[in-house]
């Protein structure tokens, strides 16, 4: 898909938290600030790129 001409794409991040307080070798979780708990939690983000009219390009 990216070699199309694009005029305008769209970006878009989100948190996904995580339960669990196991520990694995190359982890992408890490602790930060939850919205939903309103403290630390283990989380890792979720980015989209998308067309104007919606079609994924990556993630």
């Amino acid at each position: 898909m990216l070699d199309q001409e694009l005029s305008v794409v769209f970006y878009d991040l989100t948190t996904i938290r995580i339960q669990g307080e196991g520990e694995v070798e190359d982890d992408l979780r890490q602790y930060g600030h939850s919205k939903d708990l309103k403290g630390p939690a283990r989380q890792c983000v979720l980015g989209l790129i998308q067309t104007a009219d919606g079609l994924p390009l990556d993630f």
